[in-house]
C-alpha cells in the first residue's frame, strides 16, 4: 500500500508540483532538472541561487536538500518537458 502511495502521489499531485515548478527561478529550475533529488554541491552554485534555494524550503544550510522524494521524482520523470524559462524569457 506504502509503495502504491508513493507511485501515485506525483501523479495525484501534478498541479501542486506544476505550481511550484513556475514558482521557480530559471536558474534554479535548471539546477534540479540537473540533479533532481541528488546531491547538490552548493558550494558550487552561485549565492543568488543558494538563497533562493534556501528561501523556497527546497534547501537548509547544514542540513541539505528538502527530502521531498515525490516532487523530485515528479521533476526526474517531467525533465524533458518542464521549462527551464518562463514563458516569454529566453
Amino acid at each position: 500500500m506504502i509503495r502504491l502511495v508513493k507511485d501515485l502521489l506525483p501523479i495525484a499531485a501534478q498541479d501542486t508540483f506544476e505550481s511550484r515548478w513556475s514558482e521557480l527561478p530559471p536558474s534554479v529550475r535548471k539546477v534540479l532538472i540537473d540533479r533532481p533529488g541528488g546531491p547538490i554541491d552548493v558550494g558550487k552554485l552561485s549565492r543568488d541561487v543558494r538563497h533562493i534555494l534556501v528561501r523556497t524550503g527546497l534547501y537548509t544550510e547544514g542540513v541539505g536538500l528538502l527530502h521531498d522524494p515525490p516532487f523530485f521524482d515528479w521533476i526526474r520523470w517531467n525533465a524533458d518537458s518542464l521549462p527551464i524559462t518562463h514563458e516569454g524569457t529566453p
